[in-house]
């Protein structure tokens, strides 16, 4: 389990890595950072047994490369806690872990849920438009269970939107939205359901001069 976190710091350092090697060979019009965290709650399910609920919490790192769509990257650690006990006296253990994956996102324009009703004033300024975010990433866990020393890995898909609530300058912006995880363990299977708060970072693309063109 101590190699946990040395995984974990591997994945990062080298996204990392990737991003500032880009921006220092040239324009980057198409990157995006973020800092993610989630909270809420998964549903397991084990053959023979019943769903029970379980509280969930995460934290990811994680790159956007492109710009109306393209690729996601993400890293993170997962942590569920264990299930209330059923009617007949069992419960799921709680697990926590790592996970990487990589899927795609399409962004799509959803300024008109949020136009002004004044529509008919000729002296407005043009409303920016506001972009949400649907992506779906598949990866690799890496767990183990409470009170137990084993490892254990299994694929997981994450489906996720996003939307823009507060754009705080110099690239950085705060997003809300939800996403939807599923874990595919050997014993049981899992869909959750988790509120997300994100930190994006958006670098600015260079001028042909090597200045940072906000």
């Amino acid at each position: 389990m101590r190699r946990l976190p040395v995984v974990l710091a591997c994945i990062l350092l080298a996204m990392a890595a990737a991003t500032v090697g880009a921006q220092a060979a040239g324009p980057i019009p198409g990157v995006e950072l973020a800092a993610t965290t989630a909270t809420g709650a998964v549903v397991s399910s084990a053959a023979g047994n019943g769903a029970l609920p379980q509280p969930m919490a995460a934290a990811a790192f994680g790159m956007l490369l492109g710009d109306r769509y393209g690729l996601r990257l993400e890293a993170g650690a997962l942590v569920a806690g264990p299930s209330a006990l059923s009617s007949a006296w069992y419960r799921y253990r709680g697990f926590y872990g790592v996970f990487a994956r990589a899927g795609a996102f399409v962004r799509f324009d959803v300024s008109g849920i949020f136009a002004s009703l004044d529509d008919a004033r000729e002296d407005k300024e043009e409303s920016a438009t506001t972009l949400a975010t649907l992506s779906v990433a598949a990866g690799i866990h890496l767990e183990r269970y409470d009170n137990s020393d084993t490892l254990f890995m299994h694929p997981g898909l994450d489906l996720a939107v996003t939307l823009p609530v507060l754009a705080l300058g110099n690239g950085l912006r705060l997003d809300a939205g939800f996403s939807i995880p599923m874990l595919f363990r050997a014993d049981c299977a899992t869909l959750g359901f988790a509120a997300t708060l994100s930190l994006a970072w958006a670098p600015a693309p260079r001028t042909a001069d090597g200045r940072m063109d906000r």
